[in-house]
Order: structure tokens, then sequence, then C-alpha cells
């Protein structure tokens, strides 16, 4: 089976009521596709304004504003105002992302060990290759 790369986020075991609770929130808070790029973005450059935010992500000023809102709330991001402009950043990135990447991981997991099951069998694992047939 192909190797994967390991997180350096933990979790504690067991993983109590609270934690589970916890844990729960911010998977329903990252279950919006625009609220994982955010994350993922904001992981990536680190502080940005909201309209730099917007345009790289190819949505609305609003609509960024109010996913943005509901990371906040969450304490997923923080955010401080430079004149006129909100500038955004991870308020922890081990806490934000340590069940991304656990999700992450798991699904790329599942998807290498169908892979590997259907090389087993003989079928084809290459989707391109897959429509083609049809």
């Amino acid at each position: 089976m192909t190797e994967l790369p390991s997180t350096n986020y933990s979790l504690p075991r067991p993983v109590g009521r609270g934690a589970a609770e916890g844990i729960a929130e911010r998977l329903r808070v990252l279950g919006q596709p625009v609220r994982v790029r955010l994350v993922d973005l904001l992981e990536r450059e680190g502080e940005m304004a909201v309209g730099a935010l917007a345009e790289a992500l190819g949505e609305s000023l609003h609509n960024v504003s109010q996913h943005l809102a509901v990371l906040r709330a969450a304490a997923i991001v923080t955010r401080r105002h430079r004149g006129r402009e909100v500038w955004y950043r991870l308020s922890s990135p081990p806490a934000a992302l340590c069940i991304y990447d656990r999700v992450a991981v798991a699904l790329r997991e599942a998807v290498v060990e169908h892979l590997d099951q259907l090389r087993r069998a003989g079928q084809p694992t290459d989707p391109a290759s897959d429509s083609a047939d049809r």
C-alpha cells in the first residue's frame, strides 16, 4: 500500500466528551467548501485582508465576510483592523488544522486502498480510461 505522510498534530486519548464536542463543532464549521478553502489559504499565506481573500478565492466580498464570521465565532480565525481594512489570520493553526488534516489523511487512505483493490482485481484505476469505455 502507498505510504502516506503523517501529521504532527495529535488528539488527546481517550477523547473526552468536551473534546468530542469541540471536534464535532469544528467539523461542522469546516463542512463548507469555502471555509475549507479560507483555512487552507490563510494557512499558506498567513494574514490577509478580506478583499484579498475574496479575490484569491473568486468569491464575493459579502460571501467571504459571512464565512469568516462563522470561522471567527468558532475561534478558528482572528481579525484585526488596519485602517479601513479588516485582516484575518488563523488563531491557532494546529488547533484549526488538526481535524482538517486528519480527515484529509483518512480520505486519502481510503482512496489509496480502493485503488489498490481495483488494481488487484485487474480493473482500471484511471477515471479517464473508465469514461472512454462508455
